[in-house]
Formats: structure tokens, sequence, C-alpha cells
């Protein structure tokens, strides 16, 4: 009986050292945030990029950019610092306009330097630049707006047509005193979309810029 037993040890052995090993798990293919945002609605992708818009400034949720690109991440989980650098893993969607990725498994890989903004025309916010750090600089159409509990919003126009800036409320206080109709003033923020209105959200004060005279 334990001769047989043996035996049947033997094979099993064999038979295992025949089988061949099993594959390890593939990492999921990481588009760059550009080919990302070609695709569908509904689409999973996985994108690599450095955390432009802190977490809890915009919303629920935080912004990451690449060489080629940026999208909006819908998060409630993270506190992330701009600088982070992020491998996030989620389905497309639009939320009131703007490209997001939702239900995102988000994974820390490092550090990195933030992306510069990059200078557009008013009239040049939209889709080409939204999910991107931009700067925009130009004339204060109208007052400043009080858009409780969300933020403020204001209108400038540096000839080419106006843009909304919209200041949202979890980016912390801003000064509005000197910005009246007519004031000149250069916005960095967050290349947007709320429904049909394209906007440029600052992140903090230091993101609004107001020249002096007029």
């Amino acid at each position: 009986m334990h001769v047989k037993l043996a035996a049947c040890a033997a094979i099993a052995l064999a038979c295992a050292a025949l089988a061949p090993p099993e594959r390890a798990a593939r990492p999921p293919l990481t588009y760059t945030i550009a080919r990302a945002r070609t695709f569908a609605a509904g689409r999973e992708v996985t994108v690599e990029g450095i955390v432009t818009v802190p977490s809890g400034v915009i919303d629920a949720g935080f912004a990451i950019q690449d060489a080629t690109g940026g999208i909006w991440v819908a998060d409630s989980t993270q506190h992330l610092r701009t600088g982070a650098r992020m491998r996030v893993t989620g389905t497309l969607a639009s939320s009131h306009g703007l490209l997001t990725l939702v239900s995102p498994g988000i994974r820390r890989i490092g550090h990195g330097r933030v992306p510069r903004p990059r200078r557009v025309r008013a009239s040049s916010v939209g889709e080409r630049t939204e999910g991107r750090l931009v700067t925009v600089r130009g004339t204060a159409v109208d007052s400043v707006t009080n858009d409780a509990p969300y933020g403020h919003k204001l209108r400038i126009d540096d000839g080419s047509g106006a843009v909304q800036i919209f200041f949202p409320a979890g980016a912390g206080d801003f000064d509005f005193r000197a910005i009246r109709p007519g004031t000149r003033v250069t916005i960095t923020g967050f290349s947007g979309q709320y429904d049909q209105t394209l906007e440029v959200l600052p992140r903090s004060r230091a993101d609004v810029v107001v020249a002096r005279g007029r």
C-alpha cells in the first residue's frame, strides 16, 4: 500500500514539473492622457500623471496632467497635494460636460514637477485645453458675482472673446475688492466645463493676479 502511494506521489510530482508555468498577471495598458480622452464614455483606461489640482479644491476629486493633456478624477477617498505622481484606472464619463474618470483605482507612484500652465487666449478655452492648467489674461467684463454655496464667478475678455472664471468655494478665500469692470487680471487655473459653460477655475488666491490701475 505504501509503495502505491509513493508511486502516485512520484507521478503527481512529474506531472507538475511538466505542466506549463502559470502566467503572471499583465499590468494594465497605460495610455497617454491625450489618447485616453479620445475614447468613448464607458471605456476603462489607465493613465499616469502629476496632480495639478489637489483634492477637495474643486468638488470631490483632483486633476492630473502628463505631457499630452489633463483629466479630472472623481474621488472622495484621497487627500492628494500637487506634485504627487499617480496611476489611475477608471471609467470615462461626462460630468456636466467635463470628461471625468469615475470609480477609479488609484495608486501613488512617486512625485514630480507640476506642469507649467499653458498661456491661452480666452476664446481658446475649450475641448483642446480641458483638463489642463492654463493661464488667461484679460479685462473684467462685469463684477464678481456670488454663486453660493459653490463659489464666485467673473467674466473676462482679452479681445478674442469672454470666458468665465469660476472661483470654487473649496479653494479658500479670494480678495475680490480690487476686481471691478475694466480691471485687468491674470488667472491661472484648471480648464473645465459646466454644462455649456467653458471656464477656468483658479486653485487658490495665488492663481489670481490683479493689475494696478486700468
